[in-house]
């Protein structure tokens, strides 16, 4: 669906400016599936500024709290068959990310979310349009299924 999308979005011309980008948006459902699987930061830290109650536990104001994108992201409570490559759960209709707050926080969250995160993702954007429009790409191997340890 990418390639198809990149030679309609892009046709003869294979320089994508900022209305071509807005217009890759299954590209974009694939990229936002590639954060929420392989989130570029694996573990967030921050500090309570006020008692916080959770699980029957209290976290007192002014202790340190980790939390691990890569765990959450594969919530089954938040996420429909987390362990599956699926973009489409990004698309319109479905938009997964969007019935929890905070749901997919690769680059952080809130106040605290990478500044530089959309940038990265035109980027990215850009020098995969340019790739998948000058190169065909197929998997070498079959594709590894993630295992939990337990």
């Amino acid at each position: 669906m990418v390639q198809q999308e990149i030679d309609r979005v892009l046709g003869a011309t294979p320089l994508p400016d900022a209305g071509t980008i807005r217009n890759l948006t299954h590209l974009g459902y694939v990229m936002t599936e590639v954060e929420r699987m392989q989130p570029a930061a694996s573990l967030l830290i921050r500090v309570t500024t006020e008692d916080v109650e959770l699980g029957g536990y209290t976290i007192p104001k002014g202790w340190l709290v980790m939390h691990s994108p890569a765990v959450s992201h594969r919530l089954e409570r938040v996420w429909s068959h987390p362990d599956d490559y699926d973009p489409e759960r990004f698309n319109a209709e479905r938009q997964e990310h969007r019935q929890h707050a905070f749901s997919l926080t690769g680059f952080g969250g809130g106040m605290h979310k990478c500044t530089g995160h959309k940038f990265a993702y035109n980027e990215l954007t850009i020098v995969l349009a340019m790739l998948f429009y000058e190169y065909a790409f197929e998997l070498a191997d079959p594709p590894v299924r993630p295992r939990r340890l337990s």
